[in-house]
């Protein structure tokens, strides 16, 4: 039985918006499709890849099968979960990353009883879905799970490009630890502070929100000695607007060594932003918000940590695992007032 991607019962979990194309296809968000043309090209490029959006609902059915279209090239693989745990990866293009007009993939032979199915949409890589199969007869329902909602932001870093599918990337496998349901607003060299996404986050209904920053700002030379302290307060403070008491994690950037001294076009190092990320948090507590956090990056991937980061900047598969281990036992530590 084919179920369109428009079916209200079909979950988006982890998508900004939801946009409906043609024949009861859908292209899932990480912002608000409507104001695309509003955002920087590259930036909302990056937000049509569904990194961390998956298609929940609840079925007795024993298979399942999903409907992609338009799967561009170098895109990952989807992940089939059922009850929380993994039980399939399917590849949508080849060895060779070949682009393909239409792809089914799916799994089979799922116990027949009632269970929470996730299909999680790839991290990397832009696709339209046209819908899902289950049996015939099998109805579905809305999943109606609830756990503490995450919404993180950050850069290259916390998409996970090189994840090996996307419940591998650091934020699932983080949320997964934690017993979160998380929302990545991870942009691929995207993350430079910008108001829109502020506004974004802002409007989310989230029960704790991390802000990873500095990385693509001390790249691309974005912001400055005198501007970027400003900028991440009015981040923070943009996000309390309606977010008075959330929880809020700054993270500092983990360690990229051939960046740590070395200058930008600014004049800031790597080690210099770090240390202003932390400045700016520290303001910020000064001025009353008791309710926010800070973790070192140094302390999630550090210097020991080279093996995992075959380009000095970016983890590896191993990485990430490793990198979801460490910012879960820091959140642990910080004792965070969270809905149960």
């Amino acid at each position: 039985m084919f179920i369109p991607g428009t079916d209200g019962r079909l979950q988006y979990q982890g998508a900004v918006s939801v946009e409906t194309l043609d024949s009861g296809a859908v292209r899932a968000w990480r912002i608000h499709y409507n104001e695309r043309n509003l955002h920087d090209s590259e930036l909302a490029a990056r937000a049509a890849m569904p990194a961390g959006v998956r298609i929940v609902f609840e079925s007795v059915t024993t298979s399942v099968s999903l409907h992609l279209r338009d799967v561009a090239d170098e895109t990952k693989p989807v992940d089939f979960v059922v009850d929380g745990g993994l039980v399939a990866t399917r590849a949508v293009t080849d060895a060779a990353g070949t682009r393909a007009s239409a792809t089914v993939v799916g799994v089979e032979n799922l116990d027949p009883r009632v269970k929470e199915i996730e299909i999680w949409l790839p991290h990397f890589g832009s696709v339209i879905v046209e819908g899902v199969t289950i049996d015939d007869g099998a109805e579905i329902v809305s999943s109606g799970a609830r756990r503490p909602f995450w919404v993180t932001y950050g850069s290259s870093i916390t998409q996970c490009r090189t994840a090996d599918s996307p419940t591998r990337t650091w934020p699932a496998r983080a949320a997964r630890a934690l017993g979160w349901c998380h929302q990545n607003m991870g942009y691929g060299g995207q993350c430079h502070l910008d108001p829109l996404v502020a506004f974004t986050i802002r409007d989310l209904d989230a029960d704790v929100i991390s802000l990873c920053l500095g990385i693509n700002v001390y790249g691309g030379a974005t912001l400055s000695r005198r501007t970027f302290v400003p900028n991440v307060i009015g981040l923070v403070r943009t996000i309390r607007e309606a977010k008075s008491i959330t929880p809020i994690v700054v993270m500092s950037p983990i360690v990229s060594p051939n960046r740590e001294t070395e200058p930008n076009a600014v004049g800031l190092t790597l080690a210099e932003m770090r240390d202003e990320v932390h400045r700016a948090a520290s303001l910020l507590r000064d001025a009353g918000d008791q309710n926010l956090y800070t973790i070192d990056g140094r302390t999630v991937i550090g210097a020991e940590d080279a093996h995992v980061m075959p380009d000095g900047l970016h983890p590896d598969d191993a990485g990430y695992a490793l990198m979801a281990e460490r910012f879960a036992d820091r959140i642990r530590g910080l004792n965070l007032s969270l809905p149960s």
